[in-house]
């Protein structure tokens, strides 16, 4: 049996500034997502995590087809070995 794994990654979302506000509570009820700082010009500093890439990769996705939202970039990735993902 495989070990439990989860996938943290760190991603920048740019959206429109007016739609900083409703991003932002997206990604809050999310499970696995959090914003980790943002600024008024529409850039927020995500923080992701899923039980494996493809959970990570299913919310960037998700957050690119949310209004206001013009790009998400993935920038680091860890993989924490014997570490639960969030449900």
């Amino acid at each position: 049996m495989t070990a439990p794994s989860c996938h943290v990654v760190g991603a920048i979302a740019r959206v429109q500034p007016a739609s900083a506000a409703d991003v932002r509570r997206w990604v809050e009820r999310e499970p696995g997502a959090e914003v980790a700082t943002s600024n008024e010009e529409g850039t927020l500093v995500l923080v992701l995590e899923g039980p494996d890439d493809a959970a990570v990769v299913d919310i960037m996705e998700r957050l690119r087809n949310e209004p206001g939202v013009l790009d998400v970039q993935f920038v680091y990735h860890q993989i924490v070995e014997g570490a639960e993902a969030p449900a």
